[in-house]
């Protein structure tokens, strides 16, 4: 016959496997946020170098895009420093290129008038 453990041990086995859980979400989830923040400096630094080049028309177009939505629809995992980054960085191109409006994002507009 076995001898089964007290019902206390059972318990105690069930709360360190939750801890574990939630510390391994926990780290998992700072990890994507790192990963998010990573991909927004890289991005805006591509976007900061092409968005006052008016001799490459398409990347300055995409760099203003790429502004405009980190700003205004950033990934749900952006710290609140990075918004502020890309709302700053929106706001001091469009004083530096004269700009009154952003051009649409693709979800909003199919490219016809």
């Amino acid at each position: 016959m076995a001898i089964s453990p007290p019902k206390y041990l059972r318990f105690l086995t069930l709360l360190a496997a939750i801890i574990g859980a939630v510390a391994v979400l926990r780290a998992s989830r700072e990890r994507a946020r790192e990963a998010v923040s990573a991909e927004f400096q890289d991005q805006m630094q591509w976007a900061a170098k092409y968005v006052g080049d008016s001799s490459k028309p398409y990347e300055q177009a995409f760099a203003l895009m790429l502004i405009d939505r980190y700003a205004h629809k950033p990934p749900k995992l952006l710290g609140a420093e990075d918004l502020e980054i890309a709302q700053q960085m929106q706001n001091i191109v469009a004083r530096t290129l004269d700009i009154t409006e952003f051009p649409p994002d693709s979800e909003n507009s199919n490219g016809v008038e």
